[in-house]
C-alpha cells in the first residue's frame, strides 16, 4: 500500500542518519590515557567535516508526515526519531546538571516536522495540513503514550482535545516504550553510539505491541541529557 511504501522510504532515511551519526562518532572516539577507556567529545564530533552535511541531511525530516503512517509505523518511526534527536539535542546542547534543567529540555527543546494529515474522527481539524511542532514530551507522552499525562512532570495531557496532534496518539499505551527511549541518565545507562534501531517489516501480523518490544543496546555512559537553551536557533536551524 502507499502506506507502507511511504513508511519504508521514512525508515530508511531515519537509519541512513543513524549510521552517518555512528560513523563520525566511531572517528573521533579516543582512548582515555589512565582507563584507556573510550570517550567522546562533543566538540569533536560538531567540527568532524562530515557533521555540517549530516546536519543537512537531518532537514530532510520536515517533509515528514506521521499523520501517513498506520500506528505500528508510527510507533516505530517515533521511538527511533526520539532516540536519535536526543542524541543531536546532546551534541548541540551538552548536558544538564539539574532535574529542573532537564525537565525543560523535554518540554522545551522542540522539533519540526512535515504536515499532519490524521484523520482523527474526534478531531475536527485532524483533515488540515500543517507542520507538527513537537517537544520530547509531545513525542513520547503525547504520540507514543497514548496522550498520557507526563506523571510528576505535569498533570496534564500533552494535546487537548482540539489540537490536531491529538490524531497522532497510538490507540493505547504499551508500557515497554519506557524501555526502548533513549534517554542515557539516570539508572538508564545507555551507549552515546548506540546502534540499536528498531524496524519495521511491514508484516501484515504487525502490531503496536510487537513495535515497542525491541530494546536498546545497553552500554555504560555518562549521564547524557542536555542543558536547556530554550530553542536555540542553532539547533533548530534545519527544522524551523
Amino acid at each position: 500500500t502507499e502506506k507502507n511504501v511511504t513508511s519504508k522510504v521514512h525508515h530508511s532515511l531515519l537509519r541512513s542518519l543513524v549510521d552517518k551519526l555512528n560513523s563520525i562518532e566511531a572517528q573521533v572516539r579516543v582512548a582515555q590515557p589512565t582507563t584507556g577507556r573510550m570517550v567522546l567529545r562533543h566538540y569533536d564530533v560538531l567540527h568532524h567535516p562530515d557533521f555540517p552535511e549530516w546536519e543537512e541531511a537531518m532537514c530532510e525530516l520536515q517533509k515528514i508526515d506521521l499523520g501517513r503512517m498506520d500506528e505500528t509505523n508510527r510507533m516505530v518511526f517515533g521511538i527511533n526519531l526520539y532516540n536519535l534527536m536526543i542524541r543531536y539535542g546532546h551534541l548541540k546542547l551538552g548536558f544538564p546538571d539539574t532535574v529542573e534543567k532537564r525537565q525543560q529540555f523535554l518540554s522545551q527543546t522542540k522539533m519540526l516536522l512535515g504536515g499532519n494529515s490524521s484523520n482523527n474522527s474526534n478531531n475536527s481539524n485532524s483533515t488540515n495540513h500543517h507542520d507538527t511542532l513537537l517537544s520530547f514530551y509531545d513525542l513520547e507522552y503525547g504520540i507514543l503514550r497514548a496522550n498520557q499525562k507526563p506523571g510528576h512532570y505535569s498533570s496534564v495531557a500533552p494535546f487537548a482535545k482540539k489540537d490536531p496532534r491529538l490524531g497522532l496518539a497510538v490507540s493505547r499505551v504499551d508500557s515497554r516504550v519506557h524501555f526502548v527511549l533513549q534517554r542515557g541518565g539516570g539508572g538508564r545507562k545507555l551507549s552515546l553510539d548506540d546502534n540499536s534501531i528498531i524496524h519495521d517489516n511491514n508484516n501484515n501480523n504487525n502490531n503496536t505491541s510487537s513495535a515497542a518490544s525491541g530494546t536498546a543496546a545497553g552500554g555504560s555512559s555518562s549521564s547524557s541529557y542536555c542543558s536547556c537553551q530554550c530553542c536555540p536557533v542553532d539547533f533548530l536551524r534545519w527544522i524551523s
